[in-house]
């Protein structure tokens, strides 16, 4: 399972994203513009002009993820229902489809869904009592409003209500709540991922405006689904997310079980948690000495140590072993091995803050001093599940002699 190479080198595509990123937090006090300036700002759904292309399931615009400039996304929907979204959400979690007008470089695609995106960066809408989810309020992601759609994260599908509908080759990407004004920690981790030799997400700045707003800067990543794994692996396979609500704990055989734990992000056409459950029941309930002889079967050994050592090098606190479960669990078909997909670094690089994540200008909503963590917290240190717990699958693959000298040697290389 060997992630294939980038269009760009990598150093090229790092520096690029450096300057670009920095361009942008140059313009940002003047509305954010794209470095070409004809970023289109909707507040309906716009006619096409020529300037502006209406795309279908035939069209493809440029690339999204070219790092070489700032790019300009314009969404548009009807106010009445975002409010009914958000008051579903607060009252119930659940995060329902919305039809939007969505505006790329100047191409525009209609219909397309758009949802709420995230966990933890969202729980301040799901606050009780008068206010809820109104003005900023922190969270490990940023600082989120409903009054303000552009700091929210998003995922966005354009193909959701639009058979075939795409943006070069992509259906669906996330635009990411900032924990800083640049969100370049989450930029420059996802590079130096791609470097390290392990399945990365492209990512690129984008200007983003909604129903009119001036425009905010913010990161639009790739999200992992059934054209991310082709493109990322040489073999077919099975991608499963890890939701932060769960962990890595054995529930029993019924799938059910794991409804809220784990979802089947690709061929999702065919439901099979079978390969899921078979190795979370090896991870907690194999003897000590059947879990050291035959995880290697199980399980891509040096790309995990990998794993573990480019999370802890990049001072990721919310990583596979931090306070939720943000990864993903692929399982190659041809190997029978599993791997852990790195997912979610907006927290890399001690981004945490005081634990409450950085408010847009650097602050720290929820107190503490920037670069010091919380008392009692290290890296690693807390564990799967919301805020505790450890996850299993490290706690065990560190207590074997053999393992831990592969994370070693990952350290030392990296």
């Amino acid at each position: 399972m060997t992630a294939t190479a980038p269009s760009l080198s990598i150093a090229r595509r790092g520096r690029l994203r450096l300057v670009c990123l920095a361009l942008a937090l140059a313009t940002a006090a003047a509305g954010c513009s794209s470095a070409d300036d004809t970023a289109t700002t909707a507040t309906t759904a716009p006619a096409a002009s020529s300037a502006e292309t209406t795309a279908s399931s035939e069209v493809v615009a440029g690339s999204l993820f070219d790092a070489s400039s700032v790019h300009s996304i314009a969404i548009s929907f009807d106010e009445t229902e975002y409010d009914a979204m958000i008051e579903t959400f607060a009252s119930t979690g659940d995060k329902e489809w919305i039809s939007a007008t969505v505006v790329i470089d100047g191409v525009t695609y209609e219909n397309v869904g758009l949802r709420l995106k995230g966990n933890s960066s969202l729980m301040s809408l799901r606050q009780t009592g008068a206010g809820a989810g109104q003005g900023p309020a922190g969270g490990p992601g940023g600082n989120v409003s409903a009054d303000d759609p552009t700091t929210l994260p998003w995922l966005v599908r354009l193909d959701k209500f639009v058979d075939g509908q795409q943006a070069d080759g992509r259906t669906e990407f996330v635009i990411r709540s900032n924990t800083t004004t640049s969100a370049l920690n989450e930029a420059v981790a996802l590079d130096l991922l791609e470097a390290a030799g392990l399945a990365s997400q492209e990512a690129s700045a984008v200007g983003l405006s909604i129903n009119g707003s001036d425009e905010r800067l913010r990161l639009v990543i790739e999200n992992p689904n059934d054209e991310w794994d082709a493109s990322n692996f040489d073999s077919t396979g099975i991608l499963y997310k890890a939701e932060s609500d769960g962990d890595y704990s054995y529930r029993g055989d019924d799938p059910e079980a794991y409804d809220e734990i784990f979802d089947q992000e690709t061929r999702t056409d065919t439901d099979d948690l079978t390969p899921l459950i078979e190795f979370l029941d090896f991870v907690n309930n194999a003897d000590d000495e059947t879990f050291a002889a035959e995880l290697s079967e199980r399980l891509d050994v040096d790309a995990f140590a990998r794993y573990l050592a480019f999370e802890e090098l990049i001072d990721n606190f919310d990583d596979i072993d931090g306070p939720g479960n943000n990864s993903y669990l692929r399982f190659d078909e041809s190997t029978g091995q599993f791997t852990v997909v790195a997912w979610d670094h907006n927290l890399a690089f001690g981004g945490l803050g005081g634990g409450g994540g950085m408010a847009p200008d650097g602050a720290l909503p929820l107190g503490g001093d920037p670069g010091v963590r919380p008392e009692g917290v290290v890296p690693g240190g807390m564990g799967g599940g919301p805020m505790g717990g450890s996850n299993v699958l490290v706690e065990r693959f560190e207590a074997i002699d053999e393992f831990a000298a592969l994370k070693a040697a990952a350290l030392a290389d990296l």
